[in-house]
């Protein structure tokens, strides 16, 4: 049940960050952004990240860490807006409400393979955005949390991760502050 109500809880904030994110890459795109507006932008993604990675969901905190990279490096300057960008942010924003909407749906992350967005995501995290790509790789591992993997839980045979089922351990509360981030 607690497994359950992460979940859930995950959905809320990742349906209602993503409202609050198309509405600040608006700000981007027409160059009205600020401070707050890319503070903003990465924070949603951010937790969306971090929340995934605590309940084993590693696939969405996996393509959530991808761009969280390029979100911190335009946040901090050392990215330029430009109308690549944008699109890519537009095109990661649908990656990540159709992976929260399967899960809605089904309870699992769904099977959708985002490697080529991904490249492209990683790609433009350098000045040019036109180094080679990156090497493909699973979301999954994206993510620098290991122990997040391990948090009690195995796959089942169907390739989910139990997340409706009665008996998965949930994470124990003290562990997911220290997993965040």
């Amino acid at each position: 049940r607690r497994q359950q109500q992460l979940v859930y809880e995950l959905l809320i904030d990742g349906f209602d960050g993503h409202e609050k994110f198309d509405h600040q890459l608006g700000a981007l795109e027409d160059g009205s952004a600020t401070e707050d507006t890319l503070n903003t932008i990465f924070r949603v993604i951010h937790t969306i990240k971090g929340t995934a990675g605590c309940i084993g969901l590693q696939k969405i905190a996996g393509v959530a860490h991808v761009g969280e990279n390029l979100l911190s490096m335009l946040r901090d300057g050392d990215l330029e807006t430009s109308e690549m960008l944008v699109d890519a942010l537009l095109r990661y924003s649908d990656a990540l409400k159709e992976m929260l909407g399967t899960l809605e749906k089904t309870g699992e992350q769904g099977d959708k393979d985002y490697a080529e967005l991904l490249d492209l995501l990683a790609r433009l995290q350098t000045p040019s955005g036109e180094a080679s790509p990156a090497p493909r790789q699973d979301p999954a591992d994206a993510v620098a949390a290991p122990e997040a993997q391990d948090a009690g839980r195995t796959e089942g045979s169907d390739g989910s991760w139990g997340l409706f089922a009665e008996d998965t351990p949930a994470p124990h509360p003290s562990d997911d502050s220290e997993k965040r981030g």
